[in-house]
């Protein structure tokens, strides 16, 4: 398949159903995103092999006639690169839809796309430096060059929406793992900005993200989460 090809295709919609809106699903069962690219490590296996289709959201070194083809749709602003070996198609992060089928490409069976990583899905912007996860598993490899962090807090089902086949914290539940983060993932994750983008975009007002942290005062990093909501809360015209 040539560069040509690749860019044509690559930026039709992704044939996998979605559905109408984002729906509430519970936090447990087998239902999630399929297995890809990303739940090795950079260099494994998994990350080398082909995508299932030309139409996907992710294209691999391996989809196009080696680095020079990589190199030539990421010249061309067709695709965004994550690694090395691997970019995602740049019109389909345009979407909410589409910023979800990029990210379920890459989340492992299971788990739920949370912090940074949601906040790019709700709201676009530069992909985040790193891939977070509400998961029972442990990934010490990195995911396209960016390390893999996982939440165990206590997840309640309205916490889990679903957009396509991606599991993804609500706007609400992204919002107060956001501030939940240390101050230097905070810095990283340009949280002050993206906080109150996401507030804004999705309505949701600071003391319904601080009443869930009354409610769950276990979380780590509880009380920097409630002083960053709090100033934020002050900062509201």
């Amino acid at each position: 398949m040539d560069t040509q090809t690749i860019a044509a295709t690559a930026t039709t919609p992704p044939t996998r159903p979605m559905t109408d809106g984002a729906k509430t699903t519970g936090t447990t069962g087998t239902a999630g995103a399929e297995p890809t690219c990303a739940n090795t490590g950079s260099g494994g296996p998994a990350n080398r092999a082909k995508s299932k289709s030309p139409r996907s959201p992710l294209i691999n070194v391996d989809d196009v006639p080696g680095g020079i083809g990589m190199s030539r749709l990421l010249g061309e602003d067709v695709l965004v690169g994550l690694d090395d070996e691997c970019g995602y198609v740049n019109d389909h992060a345009d979407t909410l839809y589409g910023r979800g089928a990029i990210v379920n490409r890459m989340v492992p069976f299971g788990s739920i796309a949370a912090g940074p990583l949601a906040a790019w899905v709700w709201v676009g912007g530069d992909f985040p430096y790193r891939l977070d996860l509400i998961s029972n598993s442990r990934y010490r490899t990195l995911a396209h060059g960016r390390q893999i962090t996982v939440y165990n807090r206590k997840t309640p089902p309205d916490h889990v929406m679903r957009l396509g086949q991606l599991r993804i914290t609500s706007p609400l539940r992204t919002i107060c793992d956001i501030a939940c983060m240390d101050e230097g993932g905070k810095i990283l994750a340009g949280a002050e900005s993206l906080l109150p983008l996401l507030m804004e975009r999705y309505e949701v007002r600071a003391e319904a993200c601080l009443q869930t942290l009354w409610e769950n005062p276990r979380w780590p990093n509880h009380s920097d989460g409630v002083r960053t909501l709090m100033r934020l809360r002050r900062r509201k015209p």
